[in-house]
């Protein structure tokens, strides 16, 4: 007779959170990325690992905006790599970036439940619409969950970080929407 064990499998499990947590991005093109000897810092940047050497292999994320339904605009996930030199040396650090993905978003009707308030940014209002279509324009995605525009099922995209230290999400719109996404580490 077999014998048969049961194996559990255990994931974390973590809540999103916003990419963009001042506000949504304002921008009208992509931000200007350079090499640098400082650690790159500020909204929508963020340590891959936690609190040492572990890092996620990939990120989730889900794109909204806060124009109508049928709203284009694009997202970039940046990977920055440190440079790093023996401890004999000791000199300045370098940090290099590297485009991981860049997609294209379009909004559908699904909307946040709040209605806006002054300094709140916790949650999605009412103004702010998921999308339901992603594409992948350049770059590497190990997953788009996407459906076509109008279906209203809510799309996102994951990301693999390709053992980067920090990364950086960026956005441009097509039509005139501010944008942001939710996300979170696998």
């Amino acid at each position: 007779m077999a014998s048969y064990q049961n194996y559990v499998s255990a994931t974390l499990s973590h809540p999103s959170q916003k990419a963009l947590a001042n506000g949504n991005s304002q921008a009208t093109d992509w931000a200007t990325l350079n090499l640098t000897d400082v650690t790159p810092s500020g909204d929508g940047i963020f340590v891959a690992g936690y609190e040492g050497g572990y890092a996620p292999a990939s990120i989730k994320f889900w794109p909204y905006c806060d124009g109508p339904a049928g709203s284009v605009f694009s997202v970039r996930v940046y990977g920055w790599y440190e440079l790093s030199s023996s401890p004999a040396q000791q000199g300045p650090q370098c940090w290099y970036y590297e485009m991981l993905g860049e997609f294209i978003c379009t909004s559908c009707n699904v909307a946040g439940i709040h209605a806006p308030q002054p300094g709140q940014t916790g949650y999605l209002t009412t103004l702010e619409n998921l999308c339901d279509t992603i594409a992948l324009v350049q770059g590497q995605a190990s997953l788009i969950n996407s459906t076509r525009q109008g279906t209203d099922l809510v799309a996102s995209a994951k990301v693999d970080l390709q053992r980067c230290r920090l990364f950086r999400f960026d956005f441009k719109p097509t039509d005139q929407v501010s944008m942001n996404c939710l996300w979170m580490r696998l």
